[in-house]
């Protein structure tokens, strides 16, 4: 199985933990990546994804709807232009 970085830091290793305890005989390789990968190429038989899924053979399911935040210190916001666009 491979997932992004921190989604599977913060979410996958710890249902993977509750997952192996409960079904030792299973095994499990959990590899995280950032980086866009040949998921057949590569042998993946599950792949986590965040965002949309480019055109594929391939089948997806969403798991989630995630939020993205936009933060700054109060003392940093007065000394830049203002934050109208998620691009500034």
């Amino acid at each position: 199985m491979t997932a992004p970085v921190t989604f599977g830091e913060q979410v996958l290793a710890p249902l993977m933990h509750e997952f192996l305890l409960q079904y030792p005989q299973i095994e499990l390789d959990l590899v995280l990546s950032n980086q866009k990968m040949d998921l057949v190429q590569e042998g993946y038989d599950l792949a986590v994804r965040l965002g949309k899924l480019d055109d594929s053979s391939m089948m997806a399911r969403k798991l989630l709807d995630r939020h993205m935040f936009v933060c700054a210190s109060p003392d940093y916001l007065p000394s830049t232009v203002s934050l109208i666009h998620f691009r500034n």
